[in-house]
């Protein structure tokens, strides 16, 4: 004879553990709320050369009128910060007055 309300206590415990054993990894992705300082980007960084990134599009004779990194689509970070992420340069900060030759309308 079998004792239904044991059976549906280990269902729920079983049912809940496997939940649990799912959300593991997602809960790893979205992070525990520690945020960390992204690294800025400097110019002399190898890659930052080869794309001929400046922190001051005015000091760049390729950059265009207005062209910055606050208004490039590649810029990952808040638009009225004086620094934020690139996709190019791997999330990495670069200056929102900045320019590389990655340069795209945002708009």
């Amino acid at each position: 004879m079998s004792n239904n309300s044991s059976d549906f206590s280990r269902r729920k415990f079983l049912k809940a553990g496997a939940a649990a054993v799912a959300a593991a990894p997602v809960a790893a992705l979205v992070g525990g709320g520690t945020a960390f300082a992204a690294e800025r980007l400097t110019k002399d960084d190898p890659q930052a050369k080869a794309m001929k990134y400046v922190h001051d599009a005015a000091n760049s004779d390729q950059a265009g009128d207005g062209e910055n990194c606050a208004n490039c689509a590649l810029y990952t970070g808040d638009r009225s910060a004086d620094w934020g992420g690139c996709s190019i340069f791997g999330g990495r900060e670069v200056n929102t007055k900045g320019w590389c030759t990655a340069w795209a309308s945002a708009g």
